[in-house]
């Protein structure tokens, strides 16, 4: 039943973990790729399809490996790898082909909208801004992003309170709280 679905799903997964511990690169992306194949939405396919790709990025083809990493985010947005996922993609989409064809990325990305990733979406855009040393224009996008995602513990948000901030100061508006 679906305790021997889910022990098989581990055992391929600590195959494909264990050939990666050995540096046999190819050999591990091939059992990640197995285990995604023969279990297309088991407990360990998200985490499979991220390794995959890195591993391709990282020892194979990283044209498809970014391209895995992006197919990856957009089929399991709600995975622990996917925020830093994305952060690498926009930083690689940015370095590779620049920061307006990573905000058009970005912006054409609609099926992430409904998902946890929605605020790394805009948060990426404000890096990009930032990069591209459009101040402003960021500090703006910050503080949507901020806005947008208020903290629990009663900050701002999770990570685009503090840019925000640090942009508002290099522009001369003051203190934060007078921006917002």
């Amino acid at each position: 039943g679906a305790q021997r679905l889910k022990d098989r799903d581990e055992a391929l997964f600590m195959r494909a973990r264990m050939l990666e511990r050995a540096e046999r690169w190819t050999e591990a992306k091939a059992a990640y790729v197995d285990l995604i194949r023969v279990s297309p939405d088991g407990p360990r396919t998200a985490r499979a399809a991220y390794d995959a790709a890195t591993l391709d990025i990282e020892y194979g083809d990283a044209e498809r490996g970014w391209e895995a990493l992006r197919q990856a985010i957009s089929r399991y947005p709600d995975h622990g790898s996917a925020r830093r996922a994305l952060e690498l993609w926009s930083e690689h989409t940015a370095g590779s082909k620049g920061e307006p064809a990573l905000r058009a990325s970005l912006e054409g990305w609609t099926d992430l909208r409904s998902t946890e990733l929605r605020h790394r979406l805009r948060y990426e855009r404000a890096r990009s801004l930032e990069r591209e040393g459009d101040v402003a224009a960021a500090a703006a996008a910050y503080l949507e992003t901020a806005r947008l995602r208020p903290d629990p513990r009663g900050g701002l948000a999770g990570g685009a309170d503090w840019p925000a901030a640090r942009l508002a100061r290099a522009l001369g508006d003051g203190p934060l709280d007078v921006v917002l």
